[in-house]
């Protein structure tokens, strides 16, 4: 697998710099802006009341056909409401992720494509409408985008690379991410398309 070899130059880290300030103040600015209704409700006070000691709960909010989520959602809503229990900090938490994720995806392409390429899908990424969007909810799939990516690029450093670190955070990292909600379950065959692509690799020693 080709990688981009070209040292980080000034003007990719200004403009990686330019893309997230423009990512961050479209998810982060004015956070009260965002709709709270019953699912934002039940994740805030299922947070809370795990932060609080009254619950520790092993199941998440249940999905639009009456499954319930896993519960590492919730989980994670915690940190923001042990802070405070403001639901804006936990908006605020959120709209941090997924800044966090528009690098991510700036740092992928640049590894295997080239910097113009970064650049490009860095800005598209940090402003899309939907992104931005669902990057000011509190609903346990917004929390995705940065393992989502995490998870494709430590199974190409793993599988592609051969990198022998990336092997032992990817699978845990996909076992988490699966558990934030089931969406992710698609990194499933994502994984194994990758293990298969790149099936020589699998047995390596360093």
């Amino acid at each position: 697998m080709k990688l981009c070899l070209i040292p980080i130059r000034r003007w990719e880290i200004a403009a990686l710099l330019g893309i997230l300030v423009l990512a961050a103040a479209l998810r982060l600015g004015a956070p009260g802006i965002t709709e709270f209704k019953r699912d934002e409700g039940n994740m805030a006070q299922r947070a809370l009341d795990l932060v609080r000691g009254r619950d520790f709960p092993l199941l998440g909010l249940s999905s639009s056909v009456s499954i319930p989520n896993p519960p590492v959602s919730v989980y994670l809503f915690a940190f923001p409401f042990a802070l405070d229990d403001n639901p804006l900090a936990a908006t605020v938490f959120v709209g941090g992720l997924n800044v966090i994720a528009v690098g991510l995806a700036w740092g992928f392409a640049r590894r295997y494509y080239r910097p113009s390429a970064a650049v490009v899908a860095g800005v598209l990424y940090a402003v899309g409408p939907w992104a931005a969007i669902y990057s000011r909810k509190i609903w346990a799939q917004d929390l995705l985008p940065p393992f989502i990516i995490a998870v494709v690029w430590t199974g190409i450093l793993a599988f592609a690379e051969k990198k022998r670190w990336a092997g032992w955070v990817h699978w845990p990292l996909l076992a988490i991410t699966i558990q934030i909600h089931y969406a992710a379950f698609i990194l499933i065959p994502i994984t194994l398309v990758t293990m298969v692509l790149w099936r020589e690799n699998l047995r390596w020693r360093q």
